[in-house]
């Protein structure tokens, strides 16, 4: 079975590119800029340095990984099971991210769209819409549909 084909342009473009810039501006803000993290994550806690700051370095360790797997594992290879490994990786922590948000502001609030603040709606907005992007891409949506016959 060969798995090696042309990666959609827009999979290409959103998720070896803009999605690393995403990732390392997390590792930036997480660990140069805590204060303004903590405020996009949540409203409801204010930084303290010597609780929070080997948490948020280490969160900002994971975002590094994240977009180092998107830019340099990403576009070394075009195995479509690589990409799907990498993709199926980042979906957990999607998930995870979604759920420790759930957890935090409250499934009221999450179903409120109208009193999200800006941060917010920015934050949940990048984040569902990388997440669908990448399960599209896991179930092959826009794939050359000759190339789905070969492999089968």
């Amino acid at each position: 079975m060969n798995s090696v084909q042309r990666i959609p342009t827009l999979y290409r473009i959103m998720l070896s590119w803009v999605e690393p810039i995403f990732c390392a501006s997390g590792t930036v803000l997480a660990m140069f800029d805590p204060t303004r993290y903590i405020d996009t994550m949540t409203p409801h806690f204010a930084y303290d340095p010597p609780v929070h700051r080997i948490l948020l370095d280490q969160v900002g360790a994971v975002y590094l990984l994240m977009a180092f797997n998107s830019a340099v594992v990403l576009r070394v290879t075009d195995d479509l099971r690589v990409w799907k490994a990498v993709m199926g990786g980042i979906w957990l922590s999607d998930m995870l991210h979604i759920w420790a948000t759930v957890k935090e502001l409250g499934v009221d609030a999450i179903l409120n769209p109208l009193a999200w603040r800006a941060v917010d709606l920015t934050n949940l907005g990048i984040l569902v819409g990388m997440m669908l992007l990448r399960i599209a891409f896991i179930f092959e949506v826009g794939f050359n549909k000759e190339f789905k016959r070969k492999l089968r």
